[in-house]
This record gives C-alpha cells, sequence and structure tokens, in this order.
C-alpha cells in the first residue's frame, strides 16, 4: 500500500504452486507455544524437566568431556560434567562469548544503518482492510510488515515489523522522530506504527511483546570447538526476523545435530560424522544471511517505494520461496551423503526445485498406495515416527516378485550388515528400515500371491506393513497442470521401472544414498560402513 491516496499496489500468492509440498499453506505459531510443546513431550517421553532459573557461566574442555558452570538466579553456583555442550541461547549466547574468549570463535559480518521494533499486539480494531494477510506498508513514515499471528488467550493478534527513525538529516524526521532514534521506546514504536497507517486507524487491546533492535548479518567462524561444545540457532548466526526463518533454522539446526549425536552414542558411530553438523548447516545459515541481507535493502527502500521497487520484492520472494521453504536445502558429499552421478546443478531447475531425487538434497513426496488398508498416503508417511532412524526406499519397479525374493534373502544373509547388526542389538530396527514400493496396483492378485509371501517370511527384513503401490494417479498435491501419469513416485524420483532402485533416507528427510539398481545392496551398506562399524555398535 501507498499514501496520498492510499491503495493497493499488488497482490500475490504467499509462495508459488511449484512448490513441492503435501502441506502447501503457510503457519504461523508463536515460540512460547513450540517451547510447551517440546517440554510436554519430553516428560512425557523421559521424564525430564527443563530446569528455569539457570545461566551458563563457563565451560572447560576436559579431553572428550566439558566441565560446566552454572549459576542460578539466586547466586547459587553448580559445576557439571557432560560429553557435550550445545550452545541454543540466542543472539547474545553466553556459549559463543565463552569461545570466543577461550578457543577464537569470532563473530563475523556488518550491521545494517536500519533500525526496526517487532510488536505484538492482541485485540486489535482498524478499517485497514488487509489485517489478516501478510502485507508490506509503505508509508511516509516507515515501512511496516504485517504479520497475521495465531489467538492469544482468545483474542486476535498481529506482529507488526517497523523500521525505526534514524537521525535529522535535511527533509528527514520530525522532532518526535528525532526523540525515537535517539532513545526510543515502546511509545516511539506506537507512534510511528499509527503514523505509518494514517489515514487509516488502528488501535489495540494491549502489546503482548515487544522489541527493538538493529540488523546485523553475522556468522560465527567455527560451529563447534573439538567435536564437544557446539552452537546452533541464533548463537551461531544472527539475522534479522524478516523472512520468518529464525525459529525454523535453529529448529533445524538443532535436529541436524541431535540425530548426529544419537548416532555416536546410541550406535557407536564414528565421531567424524559430528563434522558434518557444521558442513552442512553452515551453508544454510550463509545462504539465510545472503538472504536477509537483500530483504532488509529491499525493506528499507520504503521512502523511494516505486512500481519499480514494488516489482523487485515480489521478484525476490519468488527467487527465493525455495529456499524459505526449504525445499532447495541440499547438503554436499560427506560421509553422510554419497554424492549422486546427478549433479546438484542438474537436479535442480531454474526455481531451485529438484527435477529428480538427488543425495543431499530432500526426498521428493508423492501420494502412494499404502497396501496393508489400501488407503492413499503421503509416502513422507513411510518415514514414521520420527525417531531418529534411517530408511532405506526398495524402488521394484517392474522387477519381479522372485528377483525381490532374492534381493531380500541377500539383504538378511549371514554376515551381511543387516543381520550382523539385528544380532548384535534387538533395537538395531530402531536404526534401519525398509520400505518397498511397487509399481503393482494395491489390487493386483500379483502382489498377493507372490510378493507378499516373500515379505512374510520370519527372516525377511521386509515387513508386509511396510509395502506401498505407486498407483495414484497424481504427481503433487497443487500442481499447475493436472497429470494423469500411472506411477507419479517412479516418475518424480526418476527411477528407471525396468532396474528399480535403492533410495537412503536420514533420519532428517534428506537423501543420503542413491543407486540405479535395485540389486546395488553394496551401496547401501558401503554408506553405513563409512560411518557406523558393526563391532562398535551398542544397544539401548
Amino acid at each position: 500500500m501507498t499514501v496520498s491516496p492510499p491503495q493497493c499496489t499488488s497482490r500475490s500468492d504467499f509462495f508459488s504452486p511449484d512448490i513441492d509440498c503435501d502441506d502447501c499453506y503457510s503457519l504461523g505459531i508463536r515460540q512460547g507455544l513450540v517451547e510447551s510443546i517440546l517440554e510436554r513431550r519430553l516428560q512425557e517421553l523421559c521424564g525430564v524437566q527443563v530446569q528455569r532459573g539457570w545461566s551458563f557461566d563457563d565451560a572447560t574442555l576436559q579431553g572428550q568431556s566439558v566441565s560446566i558452570g552454572l549459576q542460578s538466579s539466586y547466586g547459587e553456583r553448580r559445576q557439571m560434567q557432560a560429553k557435550y555442550l550445545v550452545g541454543c541461547d540466542g543472539g547474545k549466547s553466553a556459549v559463543r562469548r565463552m569461545l570466543r574468549d577461550k578457543h577464537n570463535v569470532a563473530l563475523r559480518g556488518d550491521g545494517h544503518d536500519s533500525r526496526w521494533s517487532a510488536v505484538d499486539v492482541i485485540g486489535l480494531r482498524s478499517d485497514f482492510p488487509d489485517l489478516r494477510n501478510l502485507s508490506i506498508l509503505h508509508g511516509h513514515t516507515s515501512t511496516i510488515l504485517i504479520i497475521p499471528r495465531e489467538p492469544i488467550e482468545g483474542k486476535s493478534c498481529v506482529r507488526f515489523y517497523c523500521q525505526l527513525p534514524e537521525s535529522d538529516d535535511e527533509g528527514g524526521p520530525s522532532s518526535d522522530e528525532n526523540k525515537a532514534a535517539a532513545n526510543p521506546d515502546l511509545d516511539d514504536v506506537v507512534r510511528v506504527v499509527k503514523a505509518t497507517f494514517a489515514p487509516y486507524a488502528v488501535d489495540w487491546d494491549e502489546v503482548h511483546w515487544f522489541t527493538i533492535y538493529r540488523v546485523g548479518q553475522r556468522l560465527v567462524s567455527s560451529f563447534d570447538v573439538e567435536r564437544c561444545i557446539f552452537l546452533a540457532g541464533d548463537a551461531a548466526h544472527l539475522h534479522s526476523p524478516k523472512g520468518g526463518l529464525g525459529m525454523n533454522t535453529s529448529l533445524l539446526d538443532a535436529h541436524n545435530l541431535a540425530v548426529k549425536i544419537a548416532l555416536v552414542e546410541r550406535w557407536g558411530a564414528s565421531r567424524m560424522v559430528l563434522d558434518t553438523y557444521s558442513q552442512e548447516r553452515r551453508l544454510v545459515a550463509e545462504q539465510l544471511i545472503s538472504m536477509d541481507r537483500e530483504l532488509i535493502r529491499l525493506f528499507s527502500n520504503h521512502r523511494n517505494a516505486t512500481p519499480e521497487t514494488t516489482a523487485a520484492l515480489g521478484a525476490f520472494q519468488r527467487k527465493t520461496e525455495a529456499y524459505q521453504s526449504g525445499t532447495s536445502i541440499v547438503y554436499t558429499g560427506s560421509s553422510l551423503v554419497t554424492p549422486s552421478e546427478t549433479t546438484v546443478v542438474d537436479a535442480l531447475g531454474d526455481e531451485g526445485l529438484p527435477r529428480g531425487l538427488v543425495a543431499g538434497a530432500r526426498l521428493l513426496p508423492a501420494t502412494v498406495t499404502r497396501h496393508e488398508d489400501c488407503n492413499p498416503v503421503p509416502v513422507l508417511d513411510a518415514l514414521q515416527p520420527f525417531d531418529g532412524h534411517f530408511t532405506v526406499f526398495l524402488c521394484l519397479g517392474h522387477v519381479s516378485a522372485t528377483a525381490v525374493s532374492t534381493l531380500l534373502a541377500h539383504i538378511a544373509r549371514p554376515g551381511g550388515l543387516y543381520t550382523s547388526m539385528r544380532d548384535k542389538s534387538a533395537s538395531w530396527p530402531q536404526l534401519l528400515r525398509l520400505v518397498a514400493v511397487t509399481l503393482q496396483d494395491h489390487r493386483s492378485l500379483e502382489v498377493t500371491h507372490s510378493l507378499l509371501p516373500a515379505m512374510a517370511s520370519p527372516a525377511s527384513p521386509l515387513a508386509p506393513s511396510a509395502l506401498y503401490c505407486d498407483d495414484v494417479p497424481c504427481l503433487s498435491p497443487y500442481a499447475k497442470t493436472p497429470t494423469a501419469m500411472t506411477h507419479p513416485l517412479h516418475t518424480k524420483w526418476k527411477v528407471d521401472a525396468s532396474t528399480g532402485a535403492l533410495v537412503v533416507v536420514r533420519p532428517d528427510g534428506h537423501v543420503g544414498a542413491l543407486t540405479a539398481s535395485l540389486h546395488d545392496w553394496a551401496t547401501v551398506e558401503d554408506y553405513f560402513a563409512q560411518w557406523l562399524s558393526p563391532d562398535a555398535q551398542r544397544p539401548f
């Protein structure tokens, strides 16, 4: 919207239908609610409670462990030993400061001249027509990003990001704005918000939360020290909240690291897998900071708002939406990613969207029929529960039931990876599970009389409940052009129906390895052998 007179200059979808995902909508939810859900689940799973009122004081590396000093809000001190310390303590991280002082971990980057405020208001009242749409309001006073939020205490909630005035210059802010520039407080933020909305009226019952910040894009020089102390989220990378990616990126940082610590501690994996945390998540953080830098530049140009600058912001959204949705993230080769013959450049289209499966990228969604109950389900449901296990998809193509039976016998052979690990621990299925996808129709008697018996053997590594049929004729839930492909999963994943394929999917949903043939089980075994020793594997 512009002023004099107020008018809407453009409207667009939040993201294009080219984004290929099962849940094709945006969802906003506040951090406090996410924290309460996670804490409740933590209590249910293992009886652990988060202890409030304690802060990090200091830490010292002692071999492959860490001595950590804590201090309570009442001055009580406590010393504890841990194998790992993870600094998830935000943009003013005390763990990061300790690493700076003791291990020369630097926070590098630069700031932006602009100062912004984020404010959540509840019980909003206004005649502005687009309060329930994500909107950008360009006014003479400021630029405001309007983000509708979930209700709080039964009342509507909206977040405003508004740019605050900086200094008095020729043609610059008024005297009230000079005060805000020198030492802004909540009253100054409210004044700027209402002035920017004018001639529309805006008011609210209360301010639920607010903050004032200067924009900076900074990244730590190292995400870890000696594979014992790690940084995650805002403790590792600083940026503005404009893209709505702060908590999303931080949670994925933490999940990526947690999976790898679990591989080391629960399954005896080599500690080298911990190196892949920094390798993978640092690249994501660099992309986030680059995107944020450009976004801030576009937002801060509010006094020069023109059709061209509005179009530039729209073009930026289209260019970065794949990254913002997480669908274009591709991890490079490592002990947990065996590079594909297909390069990342070849695998990603013009919009950054995969044309087929590629090692390091996410597993592409598709709809399949679960043979057990003949219901159409997202193939991603086969990855559940999300408890840290790997999934190997056996894409059967047109391979005969006899050949599939031979493959299953080979997988379960004495001395093979699967059998060795199973014999070591009854919890082995919690690390590796097999799922089969056949081109046969779910009503096919070939499946009933030939394929299922091969899977029903007690020695079979593949349970009949893990069989899916690639016979749902839709390529994507929200495709631009309707499609009637007979076998959409094999088509989208670029699987040759004559040879089949094996797809190793990591606990985070990214592809770890691919084969061009169903019978190349040796590649799967080599993938795990890189970092997992059967002799070192340990049960729970």
